[in-house]
């Protein structure tokens, strides 16, 4: 009897393929692990500046609108009414621009 008279493989020869993806993944892991632990240091190095995108924090550190954002002229007239005036002369002639336009093309399709 003993190892030389046993007729069968011995099991450390049967499962070395098993032993060695085991190894494979065990190293794997220690890898994921010290990867979390770093990725947990800059997340807690952060911590501190994420604190400035809580929506209250936010709003502290945005720039103040001021009245009138758009002056372009000062007879008093609200400055919402002077835009909106400018905006509707400027849209006017973009309407005028389109027809000519559309008869210039017209015409050269003629030709």
């Amino acid at each position: 009897h003993g190892p030389a008279g046993w007729p069968r493989v011995a099991s450390a020869q049967l499962t070395s393929a098993l032993r060695e993806k085991a190894n494979t993944l065990s190293g794997h892991l220690r890898q994921a692990e010290e990867s979390d632990g770093a990725l947990e240091g800059r997340v807690q190095a952060a911590t501190p500046h994420l604190a400035l995108l809580a929506p209250e924090r936010v709003g502290e550190l945005l720039p103040r609108l001021k009245l009138p954002m758009v002056s372009l002229v000062d007879d008093g007239t609200p400055p919402h009414q002077v835009v909106a005036s400018a905006l509707k002369g400027l849209v006017s002639r973009v309407d005028e621009l389109a027809a000519e336009r559309r008869s210039l093309v017209g015409a050269l399709r003629g030709a």
